[in-house]
């Protein structure tokens, strides 16, 4: 298993039942984004956090901003 956590959220003490930090917000106000994973068992559906910070998936027709991060190693 190749994923990781991302330092950044890691020190943020970021969870699946602890993500309030994982929110972003766009001219102040709280933001839907793409990770770049695909969601699930479906080609058309991407992995994404949503407004409140949660896990979520929608279609590749939404509209949404991104986070890009990587990990080298």
């Amino acid at each position: 298993n190749q994923t990781r956590q991302l330092d950044y959220y890691k020190g943020k003490n970021v969870t699946t039942s602890n993500y309030a930090e994982a929110i972003k917000q766009n001219n102040g106000t709280n933001s839907y984004w793409w990770l770049r994973a695909a969601y699930s068992d479906y080609g058309y559906i991407f992995s994404g956090v949503d407004y409140d910070g949660s896990s979520n998936g929608d279609g590749a027709y939404f509209t949404g901003g991104v986070a890009p991060a990587f990990r080298i190693g």
